[in-house]
């Protein structure tokens, strides 16, 4: 199809910021240190990526705690400046069904076909990727569309990897079906529907920090010398380091071995974990 009649569907991307997934859930989403962590990685890697991108989404709907202190609030509401596609959403508790309801009510008249990319608000994605997505949505196949290959971020270090279904991946559907891709955990989408493998180098940034839950580095470290610096956030291009051939030597020996055997650990305890909560075991 031709990917330069918007008209045909609608592209929404979808961010959780620091909205609680069920009430009682703590506060530390609303813990001033940490927001300002947070705000500093989404200003610089996230924002910045969305913002630079060569084809622009439709509507960016960020949803935020209603506890946000105001002072956050304030910053949150400039980012509309920067980015007019940005829409902050207040909540208690995100559900699947609070970001159909918010994608429906931004439905033009004459759209009846939806493209949902979701996107972490620590994350980056490739400039070109949102214009690559496009190109290949077909009006009237519903399926997952997955950038395959990515690349890890620790500090200044680059680790590529191939993830079949990721944290970056987005949903083809109808408008009268909306379910977006939030209807399942990204590792598990292929249960919903089929998934076409998207094939663009470096498509998405997992950045790997101090408030990270469960990502760590895995995947293959590569030479700066690899990376398209004209598809990065300008942080990130400030962030690469020089090669050294003791250490590429190292985190492709030794570091290697040690990150597949934890990868394997975390698979086999999360298969066996969901076989019980399944009543398979």
């Amino acid at each position: 199809m031709n990917h330069k009649t918007p008209q045909l569907f609608q592209h929404f991307v979808l961010t959780r910021f620091n909205v609680k997934l069920a009430l009682g859930s703590g506060n530390k989403n609303v813990d001033p240190d940490w927001l300002r962590a947070r705000f500093k990685m989404f200003e610089e890697d996230c924002l910045a990526s969305i913002t630079g991108q060569s084809r622009k989404p439709d509507h960016w709907l960020v949803f935020f705690d209603a506890k946000t202190p105001a002072e956050f609030v304030e910053r949150i509401e400039s980012f509309r400046k920067i980015c007019p596609q940005f829409t902050p959403i207040f909540c208690d508790v995100f559900s699947v069904e609070l970001a159909t309801q918010h994608m429906r009510a931004r439905l033009m008249p004459n759209v009846n076909w939806v493209l949902s990319t979701r996107i972490d608000s620590d994350d980056a994605i490739n400039l070109r990727l949102f214009e690559e997505i496009c190109r290949v949505v077909e009006v009237g196949r519903r399926e997952f569309i997955n950038p395959t290959q990515g690349l890890v971020v620790s500090g200044g270090k680059f680790f590529r990897k191939r993830d079949y279904a990721n944290p970056f991946i987005s949903l083809s559907e109808g408008a009268d079906s909306l379910e977006s891709v939030w209807l399942g955990q990204h590792h598990l989408l292929k249960r919903f529907g089929s998934v076409r493998q998207l094939g663009l180098k470096d498509a998405w940034f997992q950045m790997i920090h101090g408030g990270n839950v469960a990502n760590q580095v895995r995947g293959v470290r590569v030479r700066s010398s690899s990376i398209d610096k004209a598809v990065l956030p300008a942080s990130l291009v400030g962030r690469i380091r020089k090669d050294a051939f003791f250490g590429l030597l190292v985190d492709n020996s030794v570091f290697l071995v040690d990150r597949y055997v934890r990868s394997a650990f975390r698979f086999f305890r999360t298969k066996f974990r969901n076989m019980k909560i399944s009543g398979r075991l």
